[in-house]
């Protein structure tokens, strides 16, 4: 779907629900879901969503269609115009009561950097910035 966007530079962040991205809560499932079934689940787990790591290969492997995976933190992008894009990026959002990928409880630091152009978040949740 990404590669089909007519664009030059396509930016993405995981969020909640992209646990595989989030080795130790996709770790914690996996644990979790073994004891629940009383056996080993790990190897149908991953044959459906991937090994450690596999989701983020493929989301790198798609940095020559212009899609560009980033983490939570600042990134700078220098563009075809010759203009320079300062970014944060954060897939962090307050804990749901679930076991979910990127979530924080508590206070979170989002760590802006002054001169930022864009901020680019899972959630709306940058009171503590503000």
């Amino acid at each position: 779907m990404m590669r089909d966007v007519e664009a030059p530079l396509k930016i993405v962040i995981a969020g909640n629900h992209d646990f595989s991205l989030d080795i130790p809560v996709f770790k914690q499932k996996i644990s979790e879901a073994n004891k629940l079934a009383q056996e080993c689940l790990s190897d149908s787990i991953k044959k459906e969503f991937g090994d450690y790591g596999t989701a983020r290969r493929i989301l790198q492997e798609a940095k020559d269609d212009g899609i560009v995976f980033i983490d939570k933190g600042s990134h700078v992008f220098h563009l075809q115009n010759g203009a320079t894009l300062k970014t944060y990026a954060s897939p962090y959002t307050p804990s749901s009561g679930g076991e979910w990928g990127f979530q924080y409880s508590g206070a979170h630091d989002f760590n802006i950097e002054k001169w930022t152009d864009i901020v680019i978040t899972h959630g709306p949740h940058l009171a503590s910035w503000i």
